[in-house]
């Protein structure tokens, strides 16, 4: 379990970092852009077509951090209600359910991902071949399956503790211990 732990914290360090320089690569890109078009009256042709990749790739590195970190939507009104034995069931189906849409939907997306390739497309102004920023969808939900999986996981091999996240979005990624992810 160790290289597991040790992988997936090295992992959420990096999706951590893609997250937050795309960020500020999307506040300085428009920044430049808006400047440009008051100061010179002529905007960046490329800065709305950069911004919309960075969305993408850091988009869905969102989805594989949200997962660990227990932030992705969920609705539990009824979920709230139930007692505990009904409770822990409902949260190991709901992990193998999470676990197999992120499957299918890396499935579908690298479908798209190939056609994308075999039709050569490119972005109009920067010429990135697409398929190079899209392929983080299935990198993405493939990824976010594995945290799904690591929490299903936890919730197997404690059975008297429900286990909804890995990490806390507080500080637990800055710490130096990687075993903290998963309880050995």
């Amino acid at each position: 379990m160790n290289a597991i732990n040790k992988f997936n914290f090295n992992l959420l360090k990096v999706m951590e970092t893609i997250i937050s320089s795309g960020i500020i690569i999307i506040a300085c890109v428009l920044f430049l852009n808006v400047a440009s078009r008051f100061v010179l009256n002529n905007g960046i042709s490329w800065a709305e077509e950069l911004c919309a990749i960075a969305v993408v790739i850091y988009g869905f590195c969102g989805v594989c951090y949200a997962a660990a970190c227990g932030t992705h939507v969920v609705v539990s009104v009824i979920y709230d209600v139930m007692p505990f034995k009904v409770k822990k069931p409902l949260t190991i189906l709901s992990n193998v359910v999470c676990i197999g849409f992120a499957l299918l939907w890396c499935y579908i997306s690298a479908g798209y991902i190939y056609a994308l390739f075999e039709s050569g497309r490119a972005s109009p102004s920067l010429m990135i071949p697409l398929w190079i920023p899209y392929s983080m969808m299935p990198i993405g939900f493939l990824f976010t399956a594995f945290q799904f999986f690591l929490i299903l996981l936890n919730n197997l091999k404690e059975w008297d503790v429900i286990h909804n996240k890995l990490i806390s979005v507080t500080n637990d990624l800055d710490e130096d211990d990687p075993s903290k992810l998963i309880e050995e």
